[in-house]
């Protein structure tokens, strides 16, 4: 009897330990899972050289240098699916599998009406966009921005954010650099401004649209630069349901 016993004992000892290794060994992979489902789309298709430049021709390559590498790099190490797109292309159908949609755009530069609605729809059936954009110029109205509720408007021009709201994003922050860029002039009534001028213009903000969500900087230098933690907040912010 009390050979059985310990050969009982020994049993459930031996499955206990299988199935602790069996969790073990599957905890990394389910967890590899969850990251492959992650995909970044970075829009530098209307660009006006503030991704890829100095890249100035197909094919544009993201391991050469240009603007956006620092930003780009980052983001690999959120997610191994992250695709930049080229100048010039055409944006409607990349959008539809994406978790976030990074849009750089300078000067708003011609998106043509079925990227904007693309943009609409996406974001209405639970997307997130995170829209940066440059100080105003000559080129045509922004015209995604305005899908979604936002309305990039004078030039704004100041070393660092200084200025913030009480939010989670901007827990403890100090000096973020801005440099030059936008306000924002025009916004959803569910904005919530995050980030302003001294005199109190808003440059940096979140919005829920439809079923998903925008933030939304009025310069690049922020984000090109990886400032930290403010990046780190930012995208845990858009990739969080």
């Amino acid at each position: 009897m009390e050979v059985m016993n310990k050969n009982t004992f020994l049993q459930i000892t031996s499955s206990l330990l299988m199935a602790v290794g069996l969790l073990f060994l599957s905890t990394p992979a389910s967890l590899s899972a969850q990251v492959a489902k992650v995909k970044i789309v970075v829009d530098a298709s209307k660009d006006g050289g503030t991704w890829w430049f100095p890249q100035q021709k197909k094919p544009y390559d993201t391991d050469k240098p240009h603007k956006g590498k620092f930003l780009g790099d980052f983001l690999r190490t959120l997610t191994p699916d992250v695709v930049e797109i080229a100048t010039g292309e055409v944006i409607t159908d990349q959008l539809k599998d994406a978790t976030v949609v990074v849009r750089f755009n300078a000067y708003g530069p011609n998106y043509r009406q079925e990227e904007s609605l693309a943009y609409k729809n996406y974001v209405d059936k639970g997307g997130s966009v995170l829209l940066v954009h440059g100080a105003p110029g000559k080129g045509s109205p922004d015209t995604v921005a305005d899908q979604l509720g936002i309305r990039f408007g004078q030039a704004a021009q100041t070393p660092f954010i200084k200025k913030w709201a009480t939010h989670p994003i901007t827990a403890g922050l100090k000096d973020v650099p801005f440099q030059s860029g936008s306000v924002i002039s025009g916004f959803p009534e569910s904005a919530v401004q995050l980030g302003m001028m001294i005199n109190g213009q808003a440059i940096f903000g979140m919005a829920k649209v439809g079923k998903g969500k925008i933030i939304y900087i009025g310069s690049f230098a922020a984000l090109l630069g990886v400032s930290q933690p403010l990046t780190d907040r930012i995208f845990g912010e858009l990739m969080s349901k």
